[in-house]
C-alpha cells in the first residue's frame, strides 16, 4: 500500500517512470522527497541518485519534459 501511495505521489509531482521502480525528474527535489519518505515511513527503502545522464533513454525523457 505504501509503495503504491509513494508511486502515486511521484507521478503527481511530475516524475517520469523509467522502470516500475525507477522514476526520474530533471529538477532538484531532495527536500520534497525527504518529507514524503518520512511521512510514509519508507526512508530505509528509497534511494535517490543524482545523475548527469540516464543513458539510452535520455532523448525520450527530454521529450517527455519538453527540455
Amino acid at each position: 500500500k505504501k509503495r503504491n501511495n509513494f508511486r502515486h505521489k511521484l507521478k503527481y509531482m511530475g516524475f517520469y517512470m523509467l522502470q516500475k521502480s525507477v522514476f526520474v525528474l530533471p529538477y532538484s527535489c531532495e527536500e520534497e522527497l525527504g518529507y514524503i519518505c518520512q511521512d510514509l515511513r519508507i526512508n530505509d527503502y528509497v534511494d535517490m541518485i543524482i545523475a548527469d545522464s540516464v543513458g539510452f533513454k535520455e532523448a525520450e525523457i527530454k521529450k517527455y519534459f519538453k527540455i
